[in-house]
Order: C-alpha cells, then sequence, then structure tokens
C-alpha cells in the first residue's frame, strides 16, 4: 500500500510556514511521500490544490491521506489504521475522534519540538470529519477529486465527504486526538455564501447515488 499526503498550502505568513515544518514530520516518519500543493492564479483554492497534487504529483499513491498544514497527529498508528481503512472499504476516513485546539505559547513549544501540552489547550472539538483524512484513490478518482467550483476556502470539504461518502463505502473514522496549531485568520472567503449554497446542494443528495451522479455531471465526471 503506497500512502502519499497532499498538504493543500500557499505560504500566506511565517506561523503557516512553521506549522507545516512541522506537522509534516509525521507524514515523513512514516516514509510517506508529501506533495505540499498550490496553484497559480489567485484566489486560493484548496480544491484546485488537492487536485491538481492528486493528478500530477502523487498520481501513483493507492491512498491519499489528505490534511490541513496546521494539524498534528502525535499517535502514528491512527494515521497508519485510518489509511488501511480506507483503501480496504474503498471509503474515507477520518484520523482522529477528538481535535484539541492549542494557544499560541503551546504552539510554539511544538514547533520547538516538544509534545502538545494540555495546559495550553483552549478548545476541543469532537467528532468533525475534516482537517485530515484518508481516502482510497479509486474512490477519490470515481467522484473526480473536490469540486472546483468550491471557490476559496469554506464548505468544499462538506462537498467532497458528502459525494465519497455516497459514492463509495460508508465514512469511518479512528478515535483519538489531533492538535490544531495556532494560525492568524486569513483564508480567502469572500465566496462563502455560494460555496454554501453548493454544499447544500450536495447534503441534498447525501446517500443517494442517483442524485450525486447528477450533481458530478454538472463538472463532467461520470460516476
Amino acid at each position: 500500500m503506497k500512502v502519499c499526503a497532499i498538504i493543500p498550502f500557499r505560504p500566506r505568513d511565517e506561523d503557516r510556514i512553521a506549522n507545516l515544518a512541522r506537522t509534516r514530520q509525521q507524514y515523513e516518519a512514516l516514509g510517506w511521500e508529501v506533495a505540499i500543493s498550490d496553484h497559480d492564479g489567485d484566489p486560493f483554492s484548496r480544491s484546485r490544490a488537492i487536485n491538481q497534487a492528486a493528478a500530477f504529483e502523487v498520481a501513483d499513491a493507492d491512498v491519499l491521506f489528505i490534511a490541513d498544514c496546521d494539524i498534528l497527529i502525535p499517535d502514528l498508528s491512527q494515521l497508519l489504521e485510518s489509511s488501511r481503512l480506507a483503501l480496504e472499504g474503498d471509503r474515507y476516513v477520518v484520523s482522529f475522534s477528538h481535535l484539541r485546539v492549542l494557544d499560541w505559547p503551546g504552539t510554539e513549544k511544538v514547533r520547538a519540538g516538544f509534545p502538545p501540552d494540555p495546559a495550553h489547550e483552549i478548545e476541543s472539538v469532537s467528532l468533525i470529519w475534516g482537517c485530515a483524512f484518508a481516502i482510497s484513490r479509486t474512490l477519490f478518482d470515481r467522484v473526480c477529486g473536490f469540486d472546483e467550483r468550491f471557490v476559496g476556502w469554506g464548505a468544499e470539504d462538506i462537498g467532497f465527504l458528502v459525494s465519497a461518502s455516497t459514492m463509495g463505502g460508508d465514512k469511518q473514522r479512528v478515535y483519538g486526538e489531533a492538535w490544531h496549531l495556532a494560525h492568524p485568520t486569513n483564508e480567502e472567503r469572500d465566496n462563502l455564501g455560494e460555496n454554501n449554497a453548493l454544499a447544500s446542494r450536495y447534503r441534498g443528495c447525501d446517500g443517494d447515488p442517483e442524485c450525486m451522479r447528477m450533481i458530478l455531471a454538472e463538472r463532467g465526471c461520470e460516476a
């Protein structure tokens, strides 16, 4: 099984660059190829960056592990297990159950090489379906990757999750922790209203393959 990590990334500030330098180490420790993916043009599109990496940089992967640059998963067995489940079940598998958010001092300690310190946790979010997940290459291709009609950041992960879990095996998760490193809030979200409207259409086809095929066909995807 060949697993490749894709991290959509545009170097907007020094904090994101420092976070990436730390989080990519977890994938490299497993011997995974890591694609740090950007694209030409503005605004930055997370969907386009991921699709570009999948098509050109890691085209031979059996499993794609797609993650934001600010997500640290200290227990590497969670990464391995989510990848195994994704391949065996032809499905989308989130690699954690609890996302613990670090403050700035806690983030700086992690960047310096220390493990995450619970004393610096400022928030905990349970059972979300994004940020760091594995998906079989066959399922990624079946839904033609991310819908690039989502512009900038926001709701593209919803559209992808719903399409993948409808056209493949049921979505799944591995239980364990992930840590979110601090960074400035500077994502491109000017199109969030349009993105949310498109995501609502995907949600309306959740669990209905024929309905989902109609949405996918709008962008030339024959699932």
